[in-house]
């Protein structure tokens, strides 16, 4: 049997909502552990002494910290913000999830009305 053009399209558009899906999981594991990393990094600098030399990477370059409390200032804004967008990629991702489940079981039943499940 033959798929139409039309069901073709649509499991197409199926295997790249698949795709997307596994590049947003992606993303946001790859955020998730930048987010592990500055949480970890904020409660060792709790224990370091104020007067302790500090360096901080901007690039490949390090670059001496000569204020404790405005590096932690920037740490915690920039975990704050990775925060807010790992929360959204999951909402965002939930939605791809949900899309791709609906599309899934309307392919299915197409599938099998066409005979070919």
């Amino acid at each position: 049997m033959e798929i139409s053009q039309e069901l073709q399209q649509q499991l197409a558009q199926f295997q790249q909502l698949e795709e997307q899906l596994q590049a947003f999981a992606a993303q946001r594991a790859q955020m998730e552990l930048q987010l592990r990393d500055i949480s970890s990094t904020l409660e060792k600098l709790k224990d370091v002494d104020a007067d302790t030399p500090m360096y901080q990477s901007i690039g490949s370059v390090l670059v001496k910290v000569k204020d404790k409390s405005k590096l932690m200032e920037e740490l915690q804004e920039k975990k704050e913000s990775l925060t807010r967008r790992v929360d959204s990629m999951k909402m965002q991702e939930e939605r791809l999830k949900q899309r791709l489940e609906t599309m899934g079981n309307e392919l299915n039943q197409k599938l099998r009305g066409a005979g070919l499940m």
